[in-house]
């Protein structure tokens, strides 16, 4: 059976807000704190599917899954997994996609595909910190380049994107301030 284009989910969640999911030790405490917004849940990588028990309804990733096994493992796991690898994706990707050189870049893409109201990065503590991750995995190597380079990707994903973005807790909040409730 072919895949369904993602032009087929274009404005399915609109009026709602999108959370994308980090891996940080804020993600639970971000949580707590739009939970009452009903935001549909986007998880970065494969952290929150195989380390938490919080129901996501999309896992976004860009790295290939015979490099970071940990997302393959987690396709299962998702009602929806969007990539630009084909043979990984729910999704084929008919619509013009921009390709941000981090996951969570993907998962703001696809917050604006389906019409999210605003954008709330939940767990992006940008590697700072004693703490890496809420989760046990201790195989990933943080992100080179410090916050800078972080600030930097960050500023290519938001020029691409119409959608309000807000960081909900971090240093991001520095970049993406003014979070507020949907009324």
């Amino acid at each position: 059976m072919p895949k369904p284009g993602i032009s087929s989910i274009k404005g399915k969640f609109s009026g709602r807000p999108a959370a994308i999911l980090g891996p940080a030790p804020s993600l639970f405490s971000d949580l707590s704190l739009i939970s009452a917004d009903n935001p549909v849940l986007i998880a970065v990588n494969y952290h929150i599917p195989l380390h938490s028990d919080i129901p996501v309804d999309f896992m976004v990733f860009i790295d290939h899954p015979d490099y970071v096994p940990g997302n393959k493992l987690a396709i299962g796991k998702v009602p929806a997994v969007v990539t630009p690898h084909r043979d990984f994706s729910t999704y084929v990707m008919d619509v013009h996609y921009i390709h941000h050189v981090i996951s969570a870049g993907l998962g703001c893409w696809l917050a604006e595909l389906i019409g999210a109201e605003q954008i709330l990065l939940c767990g992006m503590d940008c590697y700072q910190g004693a703490q890496r991750y809420f989760h046990s995995d201790k195989t990933f190597s943080p992100f080179l380049g410090g916050l800078a380079r972080q600030f930097d990707l960050w500023r290519a994903v938001e020029e691409t994107l119409s959608t309000p973005i807000h960081a909900i807790s971090g240093p991001l909040t520095e970049k993406f301030p003014g979070f507020r409730r949907i009324a």
